[in-house]
């Protein structure tokens, strides 16, 4: 085999690496691969039902200094289901955390799901933010979002295990929306999250979880 040809396939054989990444990061989205210097975030469902959520990052600033909405969408088990978005990669910052001064608005519709999708439970869902660190410690807060008395509607048969997905897509979020709008989302709350020069992350509740089927400005 001549080099040029062994060149090729070891070409191929990186862009195959490379792109299965991407897709792993867009379909999942967990940070497990996330350097200890990026800016994360962890999403607790602390709630008895499934939870599952459809959010906007509105207008968020990337690292290119262009604006784009980020899109996502999360099922969390019952009984501390949990997933971490990396924010940094999220916004093109790769192994750094994110820059001081970082605010990120974000609007999230949520509803409540199970198998036998009957009566009514409580929202009760905790986030929390940190950077330097492969893990969250004790001085990284923990903001916590409840409502009581939420309809319980249909855990979808194709949702089996925790999941994370991230998109700047809009058409990718259309398809995942319908929820807030036929009643099986109908939590809305509304939150910032800001980012100090040592990556402390804090979170600012503008709007807490309230029972709202509005889509707002988004679409």
């Amino acid at each position: 085999m001549s080099k040029k040809s062994i060149l090729i396939i070891a070409l191929i054989a990186v862009i195959v690496v490379v792109v299965g990444a991407a897709a792993y990061w867009t379909n999942h989205g967990q940070a497990a691969n996330a350097t200890t210097s990026d800016t994360k975030m962890a999403f607790y469902n602390n709630g008895s039902t499934w939870l599952y959520s459809t959010a906007v990052i509105e207008n968020a600033t990337m690292k290119n200094g262009s604006q784009q909405n980020i899109y996502v969408n999360t099922y969390l088990k019952p009984e501390n289901g949990k997933v971490v978005l990396d924010l940094s990669k999220t916004l093109g910052y790769e192994n750094e955390k994110l820059p001081a001064g970082t605010t990120l608005r974000v609007l999230a519709w949520r509803g409540l799901l199970s198998s036998t999708a009957n009566g009514t439970s409580d929202l009760n869902l905790n986030l929390q933010g940190w950077s330097n660190t492969q893990n969250p410690q004790s001085t990284d807060l923990i903001y916590n979002m409840t409502l009581a008395n939420v309809t319980v509607n249909q855990l979808p048969s194709s949702v089996t295990d925790n999941n994370l997905t991230v998109s700047s897509d809009i058409n990718q979020y259309q398809q995942s929306i319908s929820g807030i709008t036929n009643g099986t989302q109908p939590i809305y709350e509304e939150y910032i999250i800001n980012v100090d020069a040592n990556g402390k992350v804090t979170i600012t509740q503008v709007q807490p979880p309230t029972l709202c089927n509005i889509m707002a400005h988004i679409i």
